[in-house]
């Protein structure tokens, strides 16, 4: 009973159905042809780009630091970054290049980083911040896209030592001792054992007291000193 129902409700609305039919199959079709015209337009337009990029004779690259003229610098396509330093005049007496890769191929909008051998120094020494990280570094704020390769970094003693969480008494401490806390040089240890011997630490904040150590110093060895 039930199927003489179906088949009289398909025979009396038949052309309904067909209609009906007729239009999903038509916006199925469109859907199929809109998809396969937008994977065609993708790739002229990913063809467009590769062909306008090849075009491309010349980038720009900036070049900062240790070198005679540093400044932004029109480069041809293919060139080194030895031809930049070259374009910039050379480098400087205390340029340091031991981490920097001069055969790298440059790319536009490179930027080139060169330090002096005093910013290493001070760097190693634990008085200053230099990364040195393939495409991702900072130095402090600036991307270097010089590095001679991937995780390339100078190791920091200060950083690694405090990391140890060694604490250090600046009653009885010795000049290496002292120089193990971040931000305390040879000078400063110097200073710190001098002023001891005068008028001993009754607590840690007195060595503010000490010539060249203020409170932004302060703040970065107040954890890892006692008395």
């Amino acid at each position: 009973m039930e199927k003489e129902k179906i088949l009289k409700i398909l025979k009396t609305y038949k052309i309904h159905i067909g209609i009906i039919t007729g239009i999903i199959c038509v916006f199925l079709l469109f859907i199929l042809l809109y998809k396969e015209e937008d994977i065609v337009l993708e790739e002229n337009i990913t063809e467009i780009k590769k062909e306008e990029k090849e075009k491309i004779t010349k980038y720009f690259v900036d070049i900062k630091g240790a070198v005679v003229n540093p400044n932004v610098y029109e480069i041809e396509k293919g060139a080194r970054i030895k031809d930049v330093v070259t374009k910039a005049g050379g480098f400087k007496e205390n340029a340091n290049t031991e981490y920097i890769n001069l055969g790298k191929k440059i790319t536009d909008e490179m930027i080139i980083i060169i330090y002096t051998n005093e910013e290493i120094k001070e760097y190693i020494e634990g008085n200053k911040t230099i990364q040195y990280v393939d495409k991702t570094c900072r130095c402090p704020t600036v991307q270097n896209d010089g590095c001679i390769e991937k995780g390339k970094t100078y190791t920091n003693k200060k950083e690694n030592e405090a990391g140890e969480n060694k604490i250090v008494n600046i009653n009885i401490a010795t000049k290496e001792e002292l120089e193990t806390l971040p931000s305390i040089g040879s000078s400063k240890a110097i200073a710190i054992i001098e002023y001891r011997k005068k008028t001993p630490f009754t607590k840690v904040e007195d060595i503010k007291n000490v010539k060249g150590i203020g409170d932004s110093i302060f703040d970065k060895i107040k954890d890892y000193i006692t008395i």
